[in-house]
């Protein structure tokens, strides 16, 4: 889970963000879970969790 946890930063990838237009991370979900911004929409909760992997083959 380690490469997933923090946004990608633009010194480790610098096109990254004008490929993927929706970043999000596991420290973004976690953020989410905490303010129980999910609460009640699990559709959303597993959303954000496909969207992480989602983008890492969009971009890799």
């Amino acid at each position: 889970s380690e490469p997933f946890k923090k946004p990608v930063t633009k010194r480790e990838a610098p096109d990254y963000h004008a490929i993927i237009k929706k970043p999000i991370c596991l420290n973004d979900v976690k953020k989410k879970l905490d303010k129980n911004e999910y609460e009640g929409n699990v559709r959303e909760f597993m959303s954000d969790m496909a969207l992480i992997f989602i983008n890492a083959m969009q971009y890799n």
